[in-house]
Formats: C-alpha cells, structure tokens, sequence
C-alpha cells in the first residue's frame, strides 16, 4: 500500500507509477492533470489507516459498518415512554437479520388493543 504522503505530493513509488501513466497520456494533459489533481484532494480526505488494523478484514468490517450507518439510519425507540416496548423490540431485532440487505416481511397479529400498531409506528423496521 501507498502512504496517503506519497499520494499527495506524487512521489516515492507510487510517484514513479503515475510518472509511467503521464508519458503514455501525453496528448491528454488536461485529463492527467484532473488525475493528479483528484489524487490529492483524495490523499488529503480523513479515513483509517490500514496500519492500526491487525487483519485486512477488520479494517473492511470497520468502514462497511460505518457506511452502512450512514446509508441505512434506523432508530429502534419508536415509542419512548412507553413501558416495557423496548425491551420487547430490543427481544425482536436479532432475529430480524437487518444488518442484512434482504427484503424481510413480518407479520404482527394479536387481540385488539394490545399495542400492535403503537408498537410498530414511527419504526424504520
């Protein structure tokens, strides 16, 4: 892996690499111009350093889990207040799967009055 420094200021070998690609483009300076410019307002965004993570795969799970809370916002605490409801939703919510990207149907059914509708408003479930 390249450093981000490296990067930016296109040097090093990841420098030589880009070096390579600006002789073969020649007749589209304009083009690897964009490049070189995009490579360092890409090399000067915040992020993780691969350095810190062990294993590949956490570093993976650690970015995926935080797009995916941006992308899919929910709030399970449709009715605060309410006594009792959230520990009923805190029961349901493992076995809904949701941090998968599956469509799920769920069915609620029980005696009138019972919270079923109260239960499920306001829920992004």
């Amino acid at each position: 892996m390249w450093d981000p420094s490296d990067v930016r200021k296109q040097t090093g070998k990841f420098g030589e690499a880009f070096g390579k690609v600006k002789e073969k483009s020649k007749q589209r300076l304009d083009t690897v111009e964009k490049w070189s410019t995009g490579l360092m307002e890409a090399a000067n965004l915040s992020g993780w350093d691969s350095k810190n993570y062990r294993l590949e795969s956490e570093l993976i799970d650690k970015v995926v889990n935080q797009i995916m809370k941006k992308l899919y916002p929910i709030s399970f605490s449709a009715c605060p207040g309410l006594v009792g409801v959230d520990a009923h939703t805190n029961k349901i919510l493992p076995l809904l799967c949701i941090e998968t990207a599956d469509v799920r149907f769920i069915g609620i059914w029980g005696m009138d009055g019972i919270g079923k509708t109260t239960t499920t408003e306001g829920t992004n479930i």
